[in-house]
């Protein structure tokens, strides 16, 4: 099985769809708010048919594309979808914590440095992704995010861990994770340079936990866990977006 993943050809991957993604938050998103839909619905329709469904099927495709055979289990293996053990478990649940602290530390300079020293705000929220709470009549929304959501946390995660930084790390043992981290970040270009620099922890801590541990149900774990409540609290009117 030659599952071997050129920095080039991971670099291609990630390049197109950032590019889709830039399509999606800058052209199609103002077209479908431009109907009068919600922002969230705008959101989830124009990523996921343009990344996120696309990555989950292509993560799965070219895993059965390489091993020659469509076998679930064999599949399954290529992307380093395997059961947890308890160490995993721990990886995953301390990745989560220090990513939370981290991204805290980085929240809290970066707001005094932008009040303090620039004079506005740090905003790490998108216009393209900004959206009042749902109101009644609205929350039926939330059974279209579980879908998106999954698309989204599980798409990214197999085709991104499961797919490429499996693929490389073979070929690159100690810098496959780097390479993944980087190209993860250009991904999120599009929602601007402040959100990068507050997830800069979740970039580079995810691929590095997954390659060290060759377990991609750590990066969904950890991914859901940090993408999930934050969009559930927004959503209720919790905490503001």
């Amino acid at each position: 099985m030659d599952n071997n993943i050129s920095i080039g050809k991971a670099f291609g991957y990630f390049a197109f769809f950032t590019l889709m993604l830039y399509i999606a938050t800058r052209h199609l998103i103002p077209v479908l708010n431009g109907w009068s839909m919600h922002p969230a619905l705008s959101w989830f329709i124009s990523s996921g048919l343009l990344i996120f469904v696309p990555i989950f099927l292509l993560a799965i495709l070219n895993s059965g594309k390489e091993l020659g055979k469509r076998d679930p289990k064999l599949i399954l293996k290529r992307l380093w979808l395997k059961k947890l053990n308890y160490k995993d478990w721990a990886w995953a649940i301390g990745g989560a914590v220090l990513i939370l602290i981290l991204t805290g530390l980085i929240m809290v300079s970066a707001e005094w440095i932008s009040q303090n020293m620039l004079n506005r705000p740090f905003k790490t929220s998108p216009s393209f992704m900004h959206f009042e709470p749902l109101k009644a009549g609205q929350y039926w929304i939330l059974g279209v995010w579980m879908v998106f959501f999954f698309f989204n946390i599980i798409g990214e995660e197999i085709m991104w861990r499961g797919y490429i930084l499996a693929g490389m790390s073979d070929q690159y043992p100690r810098s496959a994770w780097l390479y993944n981290a980087i190209f993860w970040m250009m991904f999120h270009i599009p929602f601007g340079l402040e959100l990068m620099i507050m997830v800069l922890p979740t970039f580079f801590l995810v691929p590095y936990i997954v390659q060290k541990r060759r377990n991609t149900w750590i990066g969904i774990i950890i991914h859901a866990g940090l993408n999930g409540p934050g969009f559930i609290l927004v959503s209720l009117g919790i905490i503001e977006h």
